[in-house]
Formats: structure tokens, sequence, C-alpha cells
């Protein structure tokens, strides 16, 4: 029989704007290159329709781009008035009325794109606190098969430590929502094992349906377009630790900005040819006032450099492929149930990661918890080791030995991503791999619509 139709819901898929939208573009392409046949509805606020066309060349199936966020006043009795709105609004559900709303128009787009493209299966991913696709189709009540997929633990308030809020009552009302998604959805996706069981616990039926759908490896080789005289400043000492990315608040780099300073010492060679990059914004606190006056010392002969301005994705990608290493920096925390995007990059290209991550986190998974690089993320002398470790393989010439190993990362290239989706679809009864069964993506005449 003929394929069907996958319908995938992105609240952000632009393949250089955030870690979300990476992480799904390099999905899609995996699907397609699975011979998956797949409309998009995406409302990624970076661009457009045909900015999503350019930066996605390799797509010709239907896309269509809507705009869910309304617009408001910026300033005056407009904003407050909104303001007012908005707090009232989470009384409903939790959520400010903008969001409601926002999953309002989630809901019409979908209604509309499964009239038109009759999918056999409806994809929704979400991340942060985008999770208006996978609530517009929890309200909407399908025929067809529904797969959740989960970037990251959400509401707010299931995000670990240090990052959940303080308990609220409009929290609480979130987490209607989230057990309405865990209820209804056919298949609930993960990038990691971990973030499964964090989300879904020992519940029996909710584990049965419950699939790890990785995080897609970044590029062997960086794309073209990288800015080479950003690229030539950063690189220009030869052992080099590149960090690429926002730095969070909650993920400081005082200790391993402390580190560096221990490693490097009074000894010459290592403070001429040591160099720490951190490229990309700093949220304030990503590095506390005791280490500011430490990152201007290390600043000042060049054992640090920084960029604070966001890069391109073909920049971050050619940095961390000329580095000596990598460098991963969570916040310190008893675990961490995230899979960072940029992991993905940096495993993609083949260098050591040093994996500033707690001992129960996505990164010891991936690398063994006994992996010399992986290392708690506020421990100085740990990272000072780890640092000297890479410094001795790489005069060595052994710093291949000390990159992840490659059965860890099997799963994670295009080609098992795509076939890990399809056997799911397949296994669901979708009828959206390419030999088997179509279905009518109707909706459930017996659920109210807009």
């Amino acid at each position: 029989m003929s394929a069907g139709t996958v319908l995938l819901a992105a609240k952000r898929l632009h393949p250089d704007a955030t870690s979300e939208g990476i992480c799904t573009a390099r999905t899609l392409e995996a699907m397609v290159g699975a011979g998956l046949t797949v409309a998009v509805v995406t409302s990624d606020e970076a661009t457009d329709a045909a900015g999503l066309r350019r930066a996605l060349p390799w797509f010709d199936g239907p896309l269509v781009h809507v705009r869910t966020l309304p617009r408001r006043p910026t300033a005056g009795a407009g904003r407050r008035l909104w303001a007012g709105i908005d707090l009232a609004g989470t009384w409903v559900d939790g959520h400010p009325t903008w969001y409601r709303r926002s999953v309002g128009a989630w809901r019409e787009a979908l209604t509309t794109a499964i009239g038109r493209h009759r999918p056999s299966v409806v994809v929704t991913r979400g991340a942060g606190g985008g999770f208006e696709p996978h609530l517009a189709v929890a309200r909407l009540g399908l025929d067809v098969p529904w797969v959740a997929h989960y970037h990251d633990p959400w509401p707010a308030g299931r995000w670990p430590e240090p990052y959940r809020p303080a308990p609220t009552r409009a929290l609480a009302r979130q987490d209607r929502g989230h057990e309405a998604i865990l209820r209804q959805a056919d298949a609930l996706t993960f990038p990691s094992a971990r973030l499964r069981d964090w989300i879904v616990g020992d519940d029996p039926g909710r584990r049965a349906r419950s699939h790890v759908v990785p995080h897609v490896l970044g590029p062997a080789t960086p794309p073209p377009g990288a800015d080479p005289a950003l690229v030539a400043a950063a690189l220009d000492r030869p052992f080099t630790l590149v960090h690429t990315g926002t730095l969070l608040r909650h993920r400081r780099v005082d200790a391993l900005l402390a580190a560096v300073a221990a490693f490097t010492g009074d000894d010459g060679e290592r403070r001429a040819a040591t160099r720490l990059v951190l490229a990309g914004p700093a949220a304030a606190g990503a590095t506390t006032t005791g280490a500011a006056g430490l990152a201007a010392e290390l600043e000042a002969d060049g054992r640090l450099w920084r960029h604070v301005g966001r890069t391109t994705q073909a920049t971050a990608l050619t940095l961390a492929a000329g580095a000596s290493a990598t460098v991963l920096v969570e916040a310190a925390a008893p675990e961490s149930p995230f899979f960072p995007g940029k992991l993905a990059d940096y495993l993609g290209t083949g260098r050591p990661v040093l994996a500033l991550s707690p001992r129960e986190s996505v990164a010891s998974d991936l690398m063994g918890e006994a992996h010399p690089l992986r290392v708690d993320p506020d421990d100085r002398d740990g990272i000072t080791a780890a640092i000297t470790t890479l410094w001795a393989a790489w005069r060595a010439g052994t710093l291949d030995a000390l990159a992840p190993p490659a059965a860890a990362l099997a799963p994670l290239t295009p080609a098992a991503v795509g076939t890990t989706l399809t056997t799911l679809l397949d296994d669901l009864g979708a009828g959206a791999g390419p030999a088997s069964l179509a279905g009518n993506g109707a909706l459930r005449p017996e659920v109210a619509h807009p």
C-alpha cells in the first residue's frame, strides 16, 4: 500500500538560531533520509517560511510557518494592561494569556494541516517552555497516532535543581497539561534514557510507550560559512579548549577559569600554548564577581579568549572541530537530565569533550562514569587534572584516545536516528514508513474543534 505522511509540528526549526531548532532540523533531515514523507508546521519566531526554505535547502516537502504569538504593546498603559491580562490567565491553566492564545493558534494551524495532508502520524516537538504544539494536539483529539517529543523536562516545576523555580499554584496548574500529554500520546520520545526516566518515572504504562530518539550528531566536517577572522583569532594557540554557545546563569565557569590558571601556573610553555575559548553570550551570573578579576587576568595574556556575541552554527562547529578539546559546562547539581544540543555538536567533531557535568548526567552516560574528562562542574582540582590529562595526550599525539567511544555514538548518527524513527512509526501501525500502511488523518468527531 502507499506510504503515509508524517505531520511534524515543531515549535522551532531554524538550524542556526536555537538548540531546539538545530536538533529538530537534524531530526527532520534524518527522517527525510530514511525515506519518510514529511509535512511541516512550525511557528519559529526566528524566521519565516522563506527563511526556512533557504536554511533547509534539502527539504522540498510541504512547509507552513504560522505566527502564534500575538502582537502586543511594548510600552505604556497598553503594556501594563496586557501584563495584567497575562497574569489573570495563569488562574486558568497556569499559563499567561498570550501562551494560551498561542496554543489556540496552534490548534487552528494543525486542524488545517491535518485536513490538507491527512497524515498517518503527528509528531510534536517542543523545548524549554515552548510546548504549545503538544498542548494543542492534546486538546484536538486525533484518530491517528501522536508522538510527543520532550527535548527538555517540562513544565518548569519538573526542572531539576538549581533551575527549578519555587512552587506556585500556577506551576501546579501547568502540570495538568503535562499529565494530559503523558496520558494521550500514543508514544513519548526523549533524546536520552535519563530524560525518559526523569519524565515518566516507574509508571509501567508510560514506560511501555516511551522511546529514546537521540539528538543527531553534528557533522564531522563543519559546513561552509564560518567567520574566518573570528576562527583564526580564537584558535591561534596550539592547545585550545573551546566552549561554544550561551552560558546560562547556573552554568558557571568560575571553577574552569581557576583550573586554567592553576594548570598553567608559572610554566612558560603551558602559558604560551594554552587558551580557553568562550564563544557565545554569557547570562548574568555565569561568572561571579570574584571570578571576573581572574577572567581579566587570563584574557590579558591570551590564556582566555572571549567572544560575547552570537556565532553562526558554521562558526561554532568550525571552532569545535579545530579545538584540542571541546568544553561542556552544566550546572553543579546532583543530576542533569538534559542532553545539551551542543554536546551532539561536539561529539560529531570527534574531538575529546571536557564535560563539566554531574556524575548523574547524559554526558556521563555517553562517556562513561569513570571517563577522565568527566568532572563535576565546581571541582577545580578535578578540572585541573582533566586539563593535565588532555595536555599530556596532546603532546603525545594521542588525543583521539580520549574521544567518547564509538559504540556510544552509533545510535546518534543520522542513519541510526532515521531507522529508529521509522521503526517506531511502523510499530505504532502509523503507516508513515516507506513500506507501511497509510492512515486517514481525521479528527475525532466527538471532540469539539475550533
